[in-house]
């Protein structure tokens, strides 16, 4: 970072803040990663890369709806995908898609995010992009347990899990552990879903997640 900052290049500073939003972003701290996210939007516009502006502000918009800034989200969601329409980039659209797929899920519109989760999931796989389809996939099955679909969410994050594991990615393996145990939890499958908990919770301690540790507490305390 500050081997950028000395030689005055907003791009290559634009991709150390967006690296470390997401690092802040696995960990749950979105407030950490829209400030940071916000700097790299600066940098990128300022570097006129609209490209990087419009994946950037889908990022930012995706931290906005997970703080419950929902207007501030919509408004960065609709201008993101509006230019990577402008820009063709299928790979941008489908970012955007997955992002209006976390606001509508914070808007406890279940049915509408799994639907736009589908359809980024979908987009994502055209374009080779198993990161982002991993992604896509782990908020569809999310959502599909919320609306009670539990073999479906079973089937899809089960998906979302295999492409994490190829990636080589313990964060996605532990947010899908952690979102099978909650399926299981809700069907009444006590035993399995505190395997499934614990399971993320091991990964999460591993690396330190305080918030991801705190909420994999919370239900296994639940679970009794």
């Amino acid at each position: 970072m500050e081997l950028y900052a000395s030689l005055g290049e907003p791009r290559g500073q634009a991709v150390a803040y967006n690296n470390m939003a997401w690092a802040a972003s696995i960990e749950g701290d979105w407030e950490s990663a829209e400030a940071l996210w916000d700097r790299s939007l600066t940098l990128r516009e300022k570097a006129q890369d609209p490209r990087g502006s419009a994946f950037i502000r889908s990022y930012r918009g995706t931290a906005r709806a997970m703080l419950g800034r929902f207007d501030e989200a919509r408004e960065d969601l609709d201008d993101a995908v509006s230019r990577q329409e402008e820009l063709n980039s299928r790979q941008g659209i489908a970012n955007g898609l997955r992002a209006l797929g976390v606001l509508h899920y914070q808007l406890d519109d279940f049915a509408l995010a799994e639907e736009y989760a589908r359809e980024a999931a979908a987009a994502f796989f055209e374009t080779g992009t198993r990161g982002g389809a991993a992604i896509s996939l782990q908020l569809q099955g999310r959502a599909l347990v919320d609306l009670g679909r539990f073999e479906e969410a079973r089937d899809v994050l089960s998906q979302s899990h295999a492409l994490f594991e190829e990636m080589g990615a313990p964060w996605g393996t532990a947010d899908v552990r952690f979102e099978e145990g909650r399926a299981a939890a809700l069907d009444g499958r006590t035993d399995e879903a505190r395997r499934l908990v614990q399971e993320a919770l091991d990964v999460w301690t591993e690396m330190g997640a305080e918030r991801k540790i705190d909420g994999c507490r919370e239900l296994l305390e639940e679970l009794g």
